[in-house]
């Protein structure tokens, strides 16, 4: 059973997701836990942005639709706990 992708090509934001990992990790290995943290919070709060504002798809590419609202509200609570996380814990370096 072939399902063709209807929507946006969704490469652009498997490439940005990779980079923001990739970027995360050179910033956890060389910098501190706590910058790659807010950074983890950046892309995160990005790709929110990403789905509030991209067009919709009326089938998805690898993953299941979801609501855009549900996937902006958890995107976006899970940059903001991180956040927190990263600027409150002491020893995260």
């Amino acid at each position: 059973m072939d399902i063709q992708h209807t929507g946006p090509d969704p490469r652009r934001s498997y490439i940005f997701v990779g980079v923001g990992v990739l970027v995360t990790a050179l910033l956890g290995a060389f910098v501190s836990a706590r910058v790659a943290a807010f950074a983890v919070a950046a892309v995160c709060a990005a790709a929110g942005t990403w789905r509030l504002l991209g067009p919709a798809a009326s089938r998805a590419a690898g993953i299941a639709v979801r609501g855009r609202v549900l996937d902006v509200t958890m995107y976006y609570a899970l940059a903001a706990g991180i956040a927190f996380l990263a600027a409150t814990l002491p020893d995260l370096g």
